[in-house]
């Protein structure tokens, strides 16, 4: 098994993880995966997700090396916007 399929792998038990109070951390590190494989738009769409389940919005969001891949990606950047 190479490391995208490893990354693949682990992604898919992290989407079926059925746990309280992970207020969206799981997908986060979904997002993180997609990001570091290049699946962009994938990536954004689980960040959204994740805020939408709880996942604080914060640092981590704009410093996470494993999201360095979206920086220049327009949706990335709208949904970094400051809002309010």
């Amino acid at each position: 098994m190479n490391d995208q399929q490893r990354a693949l792998s682990l992604s898919s038990r992290l989407e079926l993880l059925q746990q309280p109070y992970l207020n969206g951390y799981h997908i986060y590190c979904r997002a993180r995966i997609a990001a570091i494989l290049g699946e962009q738009q994938q990536a954004v769409e689980l960040l959204r997700e994740a805020i939408a389940q709880g996942r604080v919005y914060g640092l981590g969001f704009h410093t996470n090396i494993d999201l360095e891949g979206l920086r220049d990606y327009p949706p990335f950047i709208e949904l970094m916007r400051p809002k309010g």
